[in-house]
């Protein structure tokens, strides 16, 4: 008797690969590179501030985001050790990326989907619910003015004028 072989499914071509983020992609930077670092991104608060040690001596993470960071000290820093090579007695999770990366950028590195973070009506609640104090202090100075400035530029404002007159009140 003769066997039958069914005959061979062709195989579906391999789904096209996301494109990798630029900013995330830290392949080919060296020793004396600057990078980003992330260290407990997303969950420490606005003013929080965090160290781990360095070549020059102790990197301060403001809201989990340490800048200009030696890429040589990152490298350390994911491999577990000091900048001298001897192991920590802890792991910290750091990321690395780019100089350049944008605060969206840390939250895809970090896994963050903004998308679904919060619901749009939650988060519309929460903040018609907050004083201005209480969003300052949520988000920190810097990146309230930063808000501020894109919220007035979207109606065609001078956010400078308006945020300065409205700060002075604060202090």
């Amino acid at each position: 008797m003769a066997e039958t072989l069914a005959p061979e499914k062709p195989t579906p071509p391999a789904a096209p690969k996301a494109p990798v983020n630029p900013h995330l992609d830290i392949s080919g930077m060296t020793d004396h590179d600057l990078c980003t670092c992330l260290y407990n991104y997303g969950t420490t608060a606005a003013k929080g501030k965090q160290r781990l040690g360095g070549i020059k001596g102790i990197v301060t993470f403001t809201d989990g985001i340490a800048r200009n960071v030696s890429f040589a000290v990152a490298q350390a820093w994911l491999k577990g050790v000091d900048t001298e090579g001897k192991k920590l007695p802890y792991a910290p999770k750091v990321i690395v990326v780019r100089r350049e990366a944008t605060e969206a950028d840390f939250a895809e590195a970090c896994g963050i989907d903004t998308a679904v973070a919060a619901s749009p009506a939650r988060t519309a609640a929460a903040l018609k619910a907050m004083s201005v104090d209480q969003l300052i202090d949520l988000l920190g100075e810097e990146d309230t003015r930063v808000l501020a400035d894109a919220i007035y530029t979207h109606f065609g404002l001078h956010a400078a004028t308006a945020f300065a007159s409205s700060t002075s009140k604060r202090r």
